[in-house]
């Protein structure tokens, strides 16, 4: 799984997965961490914020290139 490197943190897209997974755009943008740094780790995210691993992909959506290489 590759994490899309490009930030399209803040508003949009973020802030809608932010709403599904029941925390703030910030909270969700500081367990995502920077993605110039490589992909996030999807289950600590996870448990960071309190969701499952499912719902965390299912909210990132296009966020996430879920394609295995």
């Amino acid at each position: 799984m590759r994490f899309i490197n490009e930030r399209p943190f803040s508003g949009g897209p973020l802030a809608e997965a932010a709403a599904q997974l029941g925390v703030t755009e910030q909270e969700l943008q500081t367990a995502l961490g920077d993605p110039e740094l490589g992909p996030p780790d999807l289950m600590a995210v996870a448990e960071q914020l309190g969701v499952s691993v499912e719902a965390l992909e299912a909210a990132l959506g296009t966020m996430l290139d879920l394609e295995r290489p």
